[in-house]
């Protein structure tokens, strides 16, 4: 075995370790966290992981795990470009679909998540009204299962 197939097979090793996880998570962040909070809002929005009284950030997680995902991908693409069409678009796919959920992530959720929270908690920053925190609550939960199955397709 080449040098090059050794580097490709322990990205796609590392993709697999961090990937596993990384779907579990957000699994568990889609139906049960957002489960609560976006329940009924903007009552439930209070239950937002975010702030002093939850003890955890999620982006503690997500973003390492994220992160290691791209490059994985993006490594094991790298190393594996000499790699036969027929194996490189299962290389290709993985990488770009990461990206873009990272972009969605950065583009969507996150202004998503300030809006929603600042409503949630009545801060002087909160630009929405009641009725249009229900449908953001609505179109975050649906996008979500989006970036799952997105997650799961690239983890396959």
């Amino acid at each position: 075995m080449t040098r090059r197939e050794n580097i490709t097979k322990a990205f796609l090793w590392l993709a697999v370790l961090v990937g596993g996880p990384l779907l579990g998570a957000k699994l568990f962040d889609l139906i049960v966290l957002a489960g609560a909070w976006s329940a009924h809002p903007p009552h439930s929005l209070a239950m937002m992981p975010y702030g002093k009284a939850w003890p955890v950030d999620t982006g503690v997680f997500f973003i390492p795990f994220s992160a290691a995902m791209l490059i994985a991908a993006f490594g094991a693409l790298a190393a594996g470009w000499t790699t036969p069409w027929r194996y490189r678009w299962l290389l290709c796919v993985p990488s770009l679909g990461i990206l873009a959920l990272l972009v969605l992530t950065v583009i969507a959720f996150w202004p998503m998540n300030a809006a929603l929270w600042y409503h949630g908690i009545a801060s002087p920053r909160d630009t929405i009204s009641d009725a249009e925190s229900v449908a953001m609550a609505r179109q975050w939960v649906e996008l979500d299962w989006v970036r799952v199955a997105g997650a799961a397709a690239a983890f396959v």
